[in-house]
């Protein structure tokens, strides 16, 4: 399975600026070049789930970074006073041998992917989401799966995915790879959707690290009329001079993100974002099979001075 294409890029360069001259001037918390951290997916053993994985083990490579492999299973509880309302968990051995053979599936087909990846596996009693988020605090990357439609037939309910990047620090990815999507402007390019508010600089670090690492453009949806988002181009222009980009209207994320070969969404399901998120074509991407979709975190990763 092909992750990562590298595609002829069409646009016309930006200009670039000259790295300054040392004692002449100094720029501060440009981005940085490359991700640092570990990976963290969640696995379930569903056959679906498999391709997440598979993303996640490519991603690593990239990155030069460790995988990690989490599984959450359920600790059953029983009362061992029932006047008194005292619960005790008991932990399952059948259950925890069971979780341990998926982890150890996940590990080989991993490995398949990326023979040399570095890997390790862990366990986490509790719900899902709450393992994810317990057992992935450090890492810079969390992958997760996409649940099927099925699972989507409350259309007040918020995706599974958005539970853990509600939550989280760092990013979230949210992965399928199933089925053939129709292929859009950006087909094959990194597609940045930057909201209106809010410091845009983490999403586009991940854009543009991403872009760099697959050898793309990116395309940046995000109304013109904000100084700070022109000063975040700015300085990805300076820390990526050979990611090109373009810059397209906010409103088209629907048709810009089908075939892109990542979907970076900046916005952080809080309030108005949330609402954004649950009425906006955000979540008609998030509820569709054009993926993979990161959920950039609130975390500037930004260099110190040069």
């Amino acid at each position: 399975m092909k992750f990562f294409r590298r595609l002829q890029a069409d646009e016309v360069r930006p200009p670039v600026r000259a790295a300054p001259t040392p004692g002449r001037r100094k720029t501060i918390g440009l981005p940085l070049r490359e991700d640092s951290g570990s990976v963290l997916v969640a696995v379930d053993g569903h056959p679906k789930g498999w391709g997440a994985l598979e993303w996640a083990a490519a991603e690593a490579a990239a990155r030069g970074s460790v995988l990690r492999i989490v599984h959450a299973y359920t600790w059953s509880a029983f009362p061992i006073d029932a006047f008194g309302g005292l619960m005790m968990v008991h932990r399952d051995p059948q259950a925890e041998l069971a979780a341990g053979l998926i982890v150890e599936e996940a590990a080989r087909r991993a490995r398949r992917i990326a023979p040399t990846l570095r890997v390790s596996t862990h366990l986490q009693g509790g719900s899902p989401a709450d393992a994810v988020l317990r057992e992935g605090r450090w890492d810079s990357l969390i992958v997760l799966g996409r649940r099927s439609r099925a699972h989507w037939t409350n259309p007040c309910s918020e995706p599974p995915g958005l539970r853990v990047a509600r939550r989280a620090a760092g990013p979230v990815a949210i992965v399928d790879l199933l089925g053939h999507e129709a292929r859009g402007p950006s087909a094959g390019r990194v597609v940045a959707c930057l909201g209106e508010t809010g410091d845009p600089r983490p999403a586009l670090g991940v854009a543009f690290r991403a872009a760099l690492r697959r050898g793309v453009g990116v395309t940046v949806l995000a109304k013109p009329a904000r100084p700070v988002l022109k000063e975040a181009l700015r300085m990805c222009q300076d820390a990526f001079p050979e990611v090109r980009f373009r810059r397209v209207s906010p409103f088209a994320l629907a048709s810009e993100s089908a075939g892109a070969a990542l979907t970076v969404l900046d916005a952080r399901p809080h309030g108005r974002l949330h609402r954004a998120f649950t009425s906006s074509s955000s979540e008609a991407v998030l509820r569709s099979r054009r993926g993979p979709i990161v959920i950039a975190g609130t975390t500037v990763d930004v260099t110190g001075t040069w």
